[in-house]
């Protein structure tokens, strides 16, 4: 048993995936402390004015949302090392099932979006090797089980990975969200709130949230703090996510995911092993 981070004890054969995730948290506490050095040199400043509607006060993050390449760079080896784990993870199941491992370019983890898509890649022998227990947990962990697939955990680990390989990541930082606290000054009407929204703060200024009035206010205003941080966009335009919490949580996935399939390789091997 190879020992992993004070959570698992991995089996032998998946030694590689315990060092994957070992250089992981190395390297995500490594990016967690360059990101918040930088943060501290990237104020965001929170200011508001009726834009060209006099009845609708505008709240704008400005700043400088730019940051070195090598926290893309970064965040792309993290990705890797996990999505790459899970075909390890595979390639080591059809070796425990008879395939040699050697030149075994075939056996990999599937993530599809739709049972068709899984099904082919199935037919392809991707899993060819694997017991029913390991295919069925496999399939459950299917993006086209969840509610949005778009946003479930392998797919977006896979995307990022796929996008990763042919592009840089466009992860980007000071990404505003105003905090629960906003101050309001002078004398006007409130008849309704736009949505809170995570933007890319800009020099000229990006619209992060409006309120509206009734009637136009000379004397109203409106002031607030913004949450900052390193951000990365989902997806199919799905809403940009905090890059430390989303690699530890892809991390955590994918160490839970493995561990499923421990008592394929010890079959004495059980939870209070943890």
């Amino acid at each position: 048993m190879t020992y992993v981070s004070g959570v698992f004890q991995f089996p032998h054969e998946l030694r590689g995936v315990a060092k994957k995730i070992q250089r992981v948290d190395f390297l995500i506490n490594g990016l967690e402390n360059a990101s918040n050095e930088l943060l501290k040199q990237r104020p965001v400043d929170i200011r508001g004015s009726f834009d060209q509607d006099p009845k609708k006060y505008v709240l704008k993050a400005y700043g400088d949302n730019s940051i070195p390449d090598m926290y893309a760079v970064l965040a792309g080896e993290i990705i890797h090392h996990l999505r790459s784990s899970l075909d390890y993870l595979v390639c080591s199941l059809a070796a425990k099932g008879g395939i040699p491992i050697h030149n075994n370019r075939n056996s990999y983890m599937p993530i599809k979006l739709d049972k068709e898509s899984y099904n082919k890649s199935i037919g392809s022998g991707c899993l060819r090797g694997l017991s029913d227990s390991a295919v069925g947990f496999i399939e459950a962990a299917q993006p086209y089980h969840a509610e949005d697939p778009h946003t479930q955990a392998f797919y977006v680990l896979d995307y990022l990975d796929i996008f990763d390989k042919h592009r840089m990541l466009n992860v980007t930082l000071g990404a505003a969200k105003l905090d629960t606290e906003i101050t309001i000054r002078g004398e006007g009407e409130i008849i309704g709130f736009g949505d809170p929204v995570i933007v890319q703060p800009t020099l000229s200024g990006t619209e992060i949230w409006s309120i509206s009035l009734k009637m136009p206010s000379d004397t109203f205003s409106a002031s607030a703090t913004a949450s900052v941080g390193i951000y990365i966009p989902l997806p199919d335009g799905r809403p940009m996510i905090e890059v430390i919490s989303l690699l530890r949580d892809m991390r955590n996935n994918v160490a839970r995911f493995v561990y499923n399939f421990f008592e394929e390789f010890d079959p004495n091997y059980h939870s209070a092993d943890l």
